[in-house]
């Protein structure tokens, strides 16, 4: 069960940590990352590599999975990152 409060503090943690211009908002316990920019494609492996890092850092405790959505309006593309809660 996802609590209320742990997608918002990602939400604001995210934030101030990921590099490339995105909205980032929570909803239904979900994450969810937009980015508006046409060649999202060449940052998306970055993008993916900060949001792994970040958990990592600041969310390592965390007794439950989360749920990404990245979405791309320009290109019409949206891919959902799982990330497991830690063993």
């Amino acid at each position: 069960m996802i609590t209320e409060t742990l997608p918002i503090e990602i939400v604001e943690t995210l934030k101030g940590k990921l590099d490339h211009p995105c909205c980032i908002w929570s909803h239904l316990g979900q994450v969810i990352i937009e980015i508006e920019n046409d060649e999202f494609e060449k940052y998306m492996g970055r993008l993916l590599q900060q949001i792994q890092i970040t958990f990592d850092q600041c969310f390592a405790d965390r007794d439950e999975d989360i749920c990404l959505i990245i979405i791309n309006k320009d290109r019409g593309i949206e891919t959902v990152m799982k990330i497991w809660k830690p063993i």
